[in-house]
């Protein structure tokens, strides 16, 4: 039965994330119109990551890499689906801080047949959820400058208590592509997402949903001759795996 529960703030630390193992997949639609011209495409991966921790200055040290992915991306041209053994067991690195900023340090290389289906490069940078920096009881919200978490219900697990959150955000960006282009291209993005993500006391993040919608535009300049607008629909989740070894 679900409850209001106690104060709960959940912070990221190595006993819950070292060794720790995930399952996380990911469907884009994707539309491009350039005129009106209109292209549609589909994109798919699924990917089991392994995830090592230590405690550092300003955080955690994360390494992370990919024991398996598969990728794949369907249009009206037909279905892609690229060799991604160049990337497994390849090294992201970065420090976590105990509600979820990431700072990134390295990537494995990606390579040109992956990255043209998906950009994987900053695939760890916003694997795991920012969390509030304060106590939050059933009902209350925490806002940031872009975002919204606000803690739900409780509920249970076999017999386990589960926190549950749901998570809002929104950005709008503008900025000018391609640098150095002799004429610069000004490019407006603008980014929603909701979602919600579930944490176990002395486990930590169990459970990961977003819905993240990206709509851009690139007005006529420089290279592009013509208006491109862009809608990106993504649903993607992330479940903790039962522990296991790791080196």
């Amino acid at each position: 039965m679900a409850s209001r529960g106690s104060l709960v703030r959940p912070t990221y630390d190595v006993a819950q994330l070292d060794c720790s193992r995930w399952q996380e997949t990911v469907h884009s639609d994707i539309e491009t119109a350039t005129g009106r011209a209109m292209d549609r495409a589909r994109t798919v991966r699924s990917g089991w990551w392994t995830v090592r921790a230590r405690d550092t200055t300003g955080g955690l040290a994360i390494e992370a890499w990919y024991d398996s992915l598969t990728l794949s991306r369907q249009s009206k041209v037909g279905e892609l689906v690229p060799d991604t053994d160049g990337l497994l067991g390849g090294r992201y690195r970065g420090v976590l801080s105990s509600v979820g900023e990431f700072t990134p340090i390295t990537h494995p290389f990606v390579p040109d047949e992956v990255a043209d289906v998906a950009n994987l490069a900053d695939a760890l940078a916003d694997l795991f959820p920012a969390l509030p920096p304060n106590d939050l009881t059933a009902g209350e919200a925490w806002r940031g400058s872009d975002a919204v978490i606000r803690r739900l219900a409780d509920s249970t697990a076999g017999g386990r208590t589960i926190t549950r959150y749901a998570a809002e955000a929104r950005r709008d960006e503008h900025r000018t592509m391609p640098r150095g282009d002799t004429v610069p291209v000004r490019i407006r993005q603008d980014m929603s997402e909701q979602g919600q993500f579930e944490w176990e006391t002395g486990v930590g993040l169990v459970r990961r949903l977003r819905d993240i919608t990206v709509e851009t535009v690139v007005p006529p300049g420089g290279r592009v001759r013509l208006t491109v607008r862009s809608r990106v629909v993504q649903h993607l989740e992330l479940t903790r795996l039962p522990a296991a070894t790791c080196s």
